[in-house]
């Protein structure tokens, strides 16, 4: 018996089976959006436990957390939501001075002693986007995708996205006292996150708008002033989310919210053919 979408991406990202969160609506007659076999089998990916962070970052987490969890719900005039665009047009990224190459390797990920594998010098950013789509693996995929993102934002981070869930995951361009990577932030939390997961939607702006943003900022150090959240999709399910900021540069963060969105669409496209690998396993 052939596995259900929502137990494959399961399996993928190394939870217990239990259906992701998926807010398509079932429309009578419409087209499954379980993912066709349609490649060779790849290496089964193991299961990872997101990594933990520093103690004193945690502590304060949990403060705010306690907090979020009986504050009310965000208000319609809450923070600003950018709806997301699957298939951004990148020819001004160059243009506009964001950075085309990958050069130099991001350093440690997710606070271990991992990194990811120097990239070749003058990339392109769509060969890196390319990369992304590419990647042979679950954490290659991730890499490559923070190999896209570190010119062009001052800390970021791939949290995985489970049906209760938003947990850290990977990161890079961390300061001593960020914990990001040990995020573990409920999705019945007030939280801007939690809204960007639940409405497949971008999110650029201040993490000032209820309680449960100070679970995630009080994991930065410093918090950021203004920050982007980007969902990533497979098979109209969210499966994780790309944070970033700029919390050293004075630029705009809303003129990298298209390259950013372009690099989360390429991990929903690697995600998607890695099940399908599977699936033909």
């Amino acid at each position: 018996m052939s596995k259900s979408i929502d137990e494959e991406i399961a399996e993928l990202f190394g939870r217990p089976p239990e259906p992701v969160l998926d807010l398509t609506e079932k429309k009578p007659g419409a087209a499954s959006t379980d993912i066709a076999p349609d490649a060779p089998p790849s290496r089964p990916e193991g299961s990872d436990e997101p990594k933990s962070g520093s103690a004193t970052p945690a502590s304060r987490a949990q403060d705010d957390l306690a907090t979020a969890e009986d504050s009310p719900p965000i208000a319609a005039t809450g923070p600003r939501l950018e709806e997301h665009a699957s298939r951004p047009d990148m020819d001004h990224v160059e243009d506009e001075g964001l950075g085309t190459g990958l050069g130099e390797e991001p350093g440690p990920i997710g606070g271990s002693d991992e990194t990811v594998a120097p990239e070749e010098s003058h990339v392109s950013f769509e060969q890196g986007i390319a990369r992304v789509r590419q990647a042979t693996g679950r954490d290659d995929i991730a890499g490559a995708a923070l190999s896209c993102l570190a010119p062009i934002l001052d800390r970021a981070a791939i949290l995985k996205v489970s049906s209760t869930e938003v947990a850290g995951w990977m990161s890079v361009g961390l300061t001593p006292g960020d914990a990001i990577d040990g995020l573990r932030l409920p999705l019945q939390t007030n939280s801007t996150l939690a809204m960007v997961a639940e409405r497949q939607t971008s999110f650029v702006g201040a993490l000032d708008a209820v309680p449960g943003d100070g679970v995630v900022c009080s994991l930065l150090s410093p918090p950021p002033s203004q920050a982007l959240l980007v969902p990533v999709t497979v098979a109209g399910r969210v499966v994780c989310a790309v944070y970033g900021d700029l919390h050293r540069s004075k630029r705009d963060p809303r003129d990298l919210l298209e390259p950013v969105e372009a690099v989360a669409a390429a991990m929903g496209e690697g995600f998607e053919a890695l099940i399908r690998q599977r699936k033909v396993g």
